[in-house]
């Protein structure tokens, strides 16, 4: 026996337990041994795509939500640090829209909750329609959605994104045969390049939706902490461009 041989012998397997000793019986036994390892062989490449199939469905469901499909806040957070690490080194900012669908709940106790879940699917499809290719759509949680968006120069930039995202949401879906209309109010936060507190502009964005929502449905509110790289200072009081609020 060679070498080789001797040193797979020593491994616990079936298929070395097979060929641990040549087979009696000539060329017929030889043929039924290969066909039994070629059987092997190939349950064993099922079992391992099988457990790979297994893992990859686990990893996606650790960070997409099942209803939607859309990243969770645990991806969110991820390209979230990611992103404030780029933002930093290329002395931009990245900036959060927190969005709160308006009479979500009205759909629910109307329409019922199946109703609702394709609510919340049309929304997350429209959402990634209307947004570039770098920005990431996460469902927060209920009827709360997440834009994230990456590398932003200015605050003008950002408020354009959100103007559309409101234009997007605002136009009627059709649920099981009804046009349902829906607003949506957005709180919009900024994170400047020397700031990498993350959890804060979660906050920010959450305190700046809830102002919208006060002041009226359907629209969205900002909340900058700092100066954005290329779009000027806000004013004392906060005030972003283009007569949004802020704080």
């Amino acid at each position: 026996m060679s070498l080789a041989l001797r040193e797979l012998e020593r491994a616990p397997s079936p298929v070395m337990a097979a060929v641990a000793e040549a087979p009696a019986g000539g060329p017929a036994a030889l043929r039924e041994r290969i066909e039994m390892l070629e059987s092997v062989n190939a349950s064993l490449r099922r079992t391992v795509a099988r457990l790979q199939g297994e893992i990859t469905v686990t990893r996606r469901l650790a960070y997409h939500d099942a209803l939607t499909g859309l990243p969770n806040r645990h991806l969110l957070r991820d390209r979230l640090e990611q992103g404030a690490r780029r933002a930093a080194r290329e002395g931009r900012s990245i900036a959060l829209l927190l969005l709160d669908l308006d009479r979500f709940k009205v759909v629910n106790d109307t329409l019922g909750h199946e109703a609702g879940d394709q609510l919340l699917r049309e929304v997350a499809w429209r959402l990634q329609g209307c947004t570039r290719g770098a920005d990431t759509v996460c469902r927060w949680g209920g009827d709360e959605f997440i834009v994230m968006l990456p590398n932003v120069a200015c605050r003008d930039e950002v408020e354009r994104v959100a103007r559309k995202v409101e234009a997007c949401i605002a136009a009627p879906f059709d649920i099981r045969g009804e046009a349902v209309h829906v607003g949506v109010s957005v709180g919009v936060a900024m994170l400047a390049p020397e700031d990498g507190a993350i959890e804060r502009l979660i906050r920010d964005a959450d305190r700046a939706m809830y102002r919208a929502k006060r002041a009226a449905r359907a629209s969205f509110a900002m909340r900058a902490r700092a100066a954005e790289p290329a779009g000027g200072p806000p004013s004392p009081a906060g005030a972003a461009a283009g007569g949004v609020g802020a704080s």
